[in-house]
């Protein structure tokens, strides 16, 4: 059975829920029991911990009294059966077993497997998590809680199978002590929320078993949350024509920049440049206008008194990139209150346009929002933990009250527009550094501006699929130059650092 890592993960992720109602279904019309799925399953985390971890001779496995468990016993079978020490503890009783995973325990049996009466992590080199699978909901309890705190601190690697027990596949919620593993091996259908936020803490390196019905199974379920790959995202990207100028590739007018804050504005001004914008003008504050324009003479720089200052540059301008260090002072609250009389302009609203937006909620129209897990949680007027409680949930919610695409970045980050999700594949723990989201916002700010050309009339359609497409070209490019810029390390990586990695996969 293939295992898929990686680039090569399929492209639609679901919840867990549909996962657990449709495999059956999709299994029977195939002509495949469930029972033969669960041997496949057993089957390709064994061929997972073959190829990865060759070196033990130890197992331990973690069993639980469901299929989860009785994929366990599969992966215990398979380890007897190729001369491995093998131990396994169960949560509970042989004679609590049913079904699939009572079939299995009995198979184990008869390879000559016997299960453990005390549990030690000691003498093991490798735990095999198959306590709770995607039914989980909630809190673990405190005799699972009490299993799963000592295997994470033994130090050992873990392997969950389908995903870590304390992990909602669905949501993101993480129990408390919630397994840690190194590696996941899910099956069937991505888990949304093996791919995003906090939960790609817990997942490690994340593998896919298709066990034989994944490509029918996506064609008979339907689901609105997709994982694009690297070649269907620059499948998007923006080809010149020869014969072309400036004028037909987008001006981008960047909005920041309040005193002493000139930075953001100059590296979000730069990133529309590096992404290919024919033109970009930036509104500053005036003390600023001198070292934004130091060492990067292609930005037109405006230094910004008062509305009269402002409204031509709008006016002239495709795009609006408006957050990047403005601040909350009344000089950032005129630039705010003017750019609204202009409800049909493109924005890319980031930072302080984000809290500006949260406090004198608007209609909007044709926008983008970059919010990160604080200013999603003040957009949605909650706290930090009713974001990451789930993470799709929030974003779907921040789009309609907004009616906007939406990043909410982090791990996975997620871009939503309506009821469409597009998990990010690209990023790194490098990106924790100041100024990433400013080059993110210059970026989808830069590739929207070349597309709106491709407007000849009036198509608000067309114009949300240009914005969509473009928002997650642009947070993939983002994740993948900083991946591209710190392979020496990820500590220290700065947002200017990305700038020629963007040049190069924008081609």
């Amino acid at each position: 059975m293939a295992v898929l890592y990686n680039a090569n993960l399929p492209q639609v992720a679901y919840s867990a829920q549909q996962v657990q109602k449709n495999e059956s279904i999709i299994a029977k019309k195939m002509g495949v029991d469930m029972y033969q799925l669960m041997q496949r399953a057993g089957k390709s985390v064994f061929s997972v911990l073959w190829d990865r971890f060759n070196n033990v001779n130890d197992i331990l496995i973690l069993a639980g009294k469901g299929n989860n468990g009785g994929d366990g016993y599969i992966v215990a079978k398979s380890a007897i059966e190729n001369n491995l020490s093998v131990k396994v503890f169960s949560i509970c009783e042989p004679n609590a077993l049913k079904g699939d995973a009572l079939r299995a325990y009995t198979d184990f049996v008869k390879a000559g497997g016997v299960l453990e009466t005390n549990l030690s992590f000691d003498a093991c080199d490798l735990i095999i998590d198959a306590l709770l699978g995607t039914g989980f909901s909630g809190e673990l309890s405190e005799e699972i809680q009490n299993i799963t705190q000592h295997a994470n601190s033994s130090y050992k690697p873990i392997i969950s199978i389908d995903v870590p027990s304390g992990v909602n596949a669905t949501t993101g919620y993480i129990s408390e002590h919630a397994i840690c593993a190194n590696t996941t091996v899910t099956f069937i259908g991505l888990k949304q929320a093996l791919l995003s936020g906090i939960a790609t803490n817990y997942v490690g390196k994340l593998f896919f078993s298709g066990l034989g019905i994944s490509d029918e199974f996506e064609k008979r379920v339907d689901s609105n949350t997709h994982y694009l790959s690297q070649a269907s995202l620059l499948s998007h990207k923006l080809i010149r024509k020869k014969a072309s100028y400036k004028n037909q590739h987008g001006h981008v007018l960047v909005i920041g920049g309040d005193k002493g804050m000139a930075g953001a504005v100059r590296l979000a001004g730069e990133a529309c440049l590096r992404s290919g914008a024919g033109l970009v003008s930036i509104a500053t504050h005036i003390d600023n206008v001198s070292s934004v324009l130091n060492g990067r003479y292609e930005l037109m720089v405006h230094g910004i008194q008062d509305d009269t200052h402002l409204i031509p540059l709008i006016e002239k301008s495709a795009v609006i990139v408006i957050g990047p260090g403005m601040g909350q002072s009344s000089w950032s609250k005129m630039l705010w209150q003017t750019l609204l009389i202009y409800s049909e302009k493109v924005k890319i609203i980031d930072a302080d346009g984000l809290n500006f937006l949260a406090n004198n909620s608007v209609n909007l129209k044709n926008c983008v929002l970059t919010p990160h897990v604080g200013e999603a949680s003040r957009l949605l007027q909650c706290t930090n933990q009713d974001i990451e409680f789930n993470r799709f949930d929030a974003v779907r919610k921040i789009s309609e009250r907004y009616q906007s695409t939406v990043v909410l970045k982090g791990p996975g980050s997620l871009v939503c527009n309506d009821e469409k999700i597009n998990i990010n594949c690209s990023g790194t723990a490098a990106m924790a550094s100041a100024g990433m989201g400013d080059v993110l916002s210059g970026i989808i700010g830069g590739l929207v501006a070349q597309k709106m050309p491709e407007l000849t009339i009036d198509n608000s359609i067309k114009l949300q699929n240009i914005i969509f497409e473009m928002t997650c070209l642009g947070v993939f490019i983002h994740g993948q130059a900083a991946q591209d810029a710190s392979v020496n390390g990820i500590n220290g990586l700065l947002a200017s650092d990305l700038f020629p990695h963007i040049r190069r996969l924008v081609g």
